[in-house]
């Protein structure tokens, strides 16, 4: 990638200096409680992820992606801190839409730290993002043939990332769950889909984020219905009942809601909670 350093230095130098200067004062404001509340300790999580990138911090994101992927690393409310570093990336990438640069910082990272486990699934996060920036998030009427053109181009390159590092990094849930986002975006059918799902949810029972992504796979606004997502919420639940009892049951349908147009009602599903 043909990026000079004047350029670098332009692309990354505002906004290393905004999130510096508001970090210090976020990073004030926190206690060790709120590192691992729900939400506010996911923004924390986001947060730093987001500050490491800006800032060309390769081995910390390293250690970071490691470190996180222990699943003894939990908020409060049960979720994996994990699955917050693709959220820091997506808000950076809000302000700061350089695809050749952060293409750049891939090709950096890997020649420092060559043996990176984190790396080709930062680089899937980024083409993923680069992908939907290309097409917008409108119905699939609303997108234009480059835009078409260009979010398949750069989901394909992001599988090729995963594939090519499925034996160093797939230890870490981060890499069923950023492979499952770019096969949703890919339109696989729903067999292929559910084997690289049942792959992912084989490997790491209790990540929450690939019961999501089904829910979105099977929601009327992607590729399924709602006596779908009612059948499989139903089977989820089943699944999961020995270690969380009825949660999965709200979490779903709660994740289930971001996807209908109208208002949903958890308790107007097809299953009454406990008869599953």
């Amino acid at each position: 990638m043909n990026v000079g350093p004047r350029r670098r230095w332009l692309a990354v130098c505002g906004a290393v200096l905004a999130l510096v200067f508001s970090a210090c004062a976020f990073a004030q404001t926190q206690t060790a409680a709120d590192r691992n509340d729900g939400p506010l300790g996911e923004s924390v999580v986001s947060w730093e992820a987001e500050q490491l990138w800006a800032r060309e911090r390769y081995e910390e994101l390293d250690q970071m992606f490691s470190r996180l992927a222990n699943p003894a690393e939990r908020l409060t409310d049960g979720r994996w801190r994990l699955t917050a570093i693709p959220m820091g990336f997506a808000h950076y990438f809000e302000y700061n839409k350089h695809w050749d640069h952060a293409l750049w910082q891939i090709g950096e990272w890997r020649a420092q730290f060559p043996n990176s486990t984190a790396v080709d699934i930062a680089e899937a996060i980024v083409l993923k993002r680069a992908a939907w920036s290309a097409r917008g998030g409108g119905y699939s009427g609303s997108v234009t043939p480059e835009g078409s053109k260009l979010f398949k181009e750069r989901l394909e390159r992001a599988e090729a990332a995963l594939l090519r590092s499925k034996d160093r990094s797939s230890n870490n849930p981060l890499w069923f769950e950023e492979y499952l986002e770019v096969a949703l975006g890919l339109g696989w059918d729903y067999p292929q889909f559910r084997a690289l799902y049942n792959a992912a949810v084989a490997r790491f029972p209790e990540y929450h984020n690939f019961y999501f992504t089904m829910v979105r796979y099977l929601s009327p606004r992607w590729y399924g219905s709602a006596e779908q997502i009612d059948a499989y919420i139903a089977e989820a639940v089943k699944q999961t009942r020995a270690k969380q009892g009825q949660v999965m049951y709200a979490r779903l349908y709660w994740a289930y809601s971001g996807y209908v147009d109208e208002e949903l009602s958890l308790f107007e599903a097809s299953a009454p909670i406990g008869t599953t």
